[in-house]
């Protein structure tokens, strides 16, 4: 149901009453507005990264810093998009000495998701800031996710 009727409608990209902080895999991709090549050039099949490349790859394989409940698997950056896979497994903290209790709520793969384009999107702005130039949107809004239901779907997936 829509909140506001005014408003155009979006489909909603997620799978309805699915709990995307749950464990499972989770194939992501994630495509820059109006697909501009922000990231860098394919050149003799070889991703080259240019500045922005770089931090859109740093931060990913940071990612498991931030959020160590979960497995950033392989992941590919291309001029205009990423696509990587996400484990997301128990997240657990200490209670006392020796024991461990699961936590109510993990964070989501959006909530990872949020925090990875936010921090992406503002070191490549300070680039584009220091060259006097203007970035504009980064991001599109949102990103496509397919949930990896079976251990035969990830080798063709990750491939």
């Amino acid at each position: 149901m829509r909140t506001n009727p005014h408003l155009p409608y979006r489909k909603d990209l997620r799978l309805k009453g699915n709990d995307y902080s749950r464990e499972g895999a989770y194939f992501i991709t994630i495509c820059c507005q109006e697909m501009r090549h922000r990231f860098g050039k394919v050149i003799n099949g070889v991703m080259q990264f240019n500045e922005c490349g770089q931090i859109a790859h740093d931060e990913w394989a940071e990612l498991k810093a931030r959020y160590p409940h979960c497995d950033f698997d392989v992941f590919q950056i291309m001029p205009n998009h990423l696509h990587g896979i996400v484990v997301v497994g128990a997240q657990t903290v200490p209670v006392r000495a020796g024991t461990t209790a699961r936590v109510v709520r993990a964070a989501s793969i959006s909530d990872m998701m949020s925090a990875y384009k936010s921090i992406v999107a503002c070191r490549c702005l300070e680039i584009y800031k220091s060259k006097n130039q203007q970035m504009g949107k980064l991001w599109l809004r949102s990103y496509d996710d397919e949930i990896i239901r079976d251990e035969r779907a990830y080798p063709s997936i990750s491939n």
